[in-house]
């Protein structure tokens, strides 16, 4: 009996177990914490931290230790860097001289926001360094990019661009206007000049307010522009826009001449030979000519050979003065090609040539001179100075002549016309009366 109970108590244990019932939570636990207690703690294995491989630096490309500095910061996205590495390339500065990697480098760096970047990389299309098919119009979209970014001198650009109508859109005085003030809130003093131009009508499409462009002049001239500077003698002189003051005018063209503006030295040469608001001092005149016609001023030069043709503070020199003449003339002043073809008529400062002389009058008919279109017209007319006689070309000139107002070629081209008239008549009343003894 003992034996079947204990069998029972077997049986009905181990069937719960291989039933999968579960024992109560609290034996569970009790179960697990003594097995615990009994088992020796096994230490977890460290994790090795992994470790990826140092990046490889890329080689400098240059040998120049400051080139690399401006490289690598270059690399990093710093916008001043690639245009400091730029400006190495175009000047050839520790590296190798490279135009088009300048280019690059620029146009980087213009990415990156910074104007001189954008500017300099105008430049670079603006002045043929690298020549493409639309450089200009490449030019122009660095520039406008150049302006957003408040670099003065990109602002002029554009604002010249549209003033002479190429690489912009369209020709625009009006937009150059614009650009020209964006410049010269920038700082720019030669914009502040061009401003004060277009308000002193000097420009086209400017309108007409002396006020203001005595105040931009004065700004221009303040930033060191000399153009501005003589601009602003010139209306005080005229005392347009302000009160007229001769005094003041010189100060102002003085200063124009120290910033080697070469027309404020040729009126302040004036200044000195006509004695307005000083004495008259020949001597200084002299300087500012010489000064002004260094300068490329064909004013200044003209003025000066004067001088030396009629010998006033200096010794008469008329060879000189041609020299001076010939060098004006070649810049397009009228004056001093009427002083080079007399000087070759009558053999004065140089040995007589006609036909030069014939030349010379055909170059001031053609620079709208009245009388050298006279001249001319005469000389075909009468068949002078080595040229053939050709009434056909003199009538035409006598034309040109008058339409310039020259009353003598006026009234040789109207008898000319009747004669014209007069003949062409009796040539077709001629051949109508042919035509009725037919």
């Amino acid at each position: 009996m003992r034996v079947l109970v204990t069998l029972f108590v077997v049986v009905v244990t181990f069937g719960f177990v291989g039933l999968g019932c579960n024992t109560p939570k609290s034996t569970q636990s009790t179960k697990q914490s003594s097995n615990a207690k009994g088992r020796a703690k096994v230490p977890t294995p460290r994790r090795e931290a992994v470790r990826t491989p140092p990046k490889r630096e890329v080689a400098c490309p240059y040998k120049n230790k400051k080139a690399c500095a401006d490289w690598r910061k270059c690399e990093a996205k710093k916008g001043k860097a690639c245009f400091a590495l730029g400006l190495r390339m175009e000047r050839g500065d520790k590296v190798k001289k490279n135009v088009k990697k300048a280019l690059m480098f620029y146009a980087q760096a213009c990415e990156l926001k910074n104007g001189s970047g954008c500017l300099h990389a105008g430049l670079l299309f603006d002045n043929q360094s690298i020549k493409e098919k639309d450089g200009k119009k490449r030019a122009f979209s660095f520039f406008e990019k150049a302006c957003v970014l408040k670099q003065a001198p990109g602002c002029s650009r554009v604002a010249f661009y549209y003033d002479l109508g190429f690489g912009a859109p369209k020709q625009s005085p009006k937009q150059a206007f614009v650009f020209f003030q964006k410049a010269c809130s920038y700082g720019d003093g030669n914009a502040c000049g061009h401003v004060g131009m277009f308000y002193a009508n000097m420009r086209p499409g400017g309108s007409l307010d002396y006020k203001k462009a005595y105040s931009f002049f004065e700004k221009a001239c303040e930033k060191g522009d000399g153009q501005g500077c003589k601009n602003l003698g010139l209306l005080t002189k005229s005392g347009q826009g302000t009160k007229k003051d001769l005094t003041q005018s010189q100060i102002h063209f003085m200063k124009s001449c120290n910033y080697n503006d070469a027309l404020g030295c040729f009126e302040m040469g004036q200044i000195y030979e006509q004695g307005l608001g000083t004495e008259v001092d020949l001597q200084r005149a002299r300087v500012m000519f010489e000064k002004s016609c260094r300068l490329q001023a064909s004013e200044g030069c003209r003025s000066l050979g004067l001088l030396y043709w009629k010998g006033r503070s200096v010794k008469r020199d008329r060879k000189k003065a041609f020299t001076l003449f010939e060098q004006s003339c070649r810049q397009n002043d009228v004056r001093s090609c009427v002083y080079l073809a007399l000087g070759y008529r009558r053999g004065q400062g140089t040995k007589k040539d006609l036909e030069k002389y014939a030349m010379i009058l055909e170059k001031l008919c053609n620079m709208r001179e009245k009388s050298g279109c006279y001249q001319l017209g005469m000389a075909y007319r009468r068949g002078r100075y080595s040229l053939d006689k050709d009434l056909k070309k003199s009538f035409r000139l006598m034309g040109q002549a008058c339409s310039m107002g020259h009353k003598r070629a006026c009234r040789l081209y109207e008898q000319e016309k009747k004669a014209r008239a007069k003949a062409a008549k009796a040539k077709q009343q001629k051949n109508e009366d042919d035509e009725d003894d037919e």
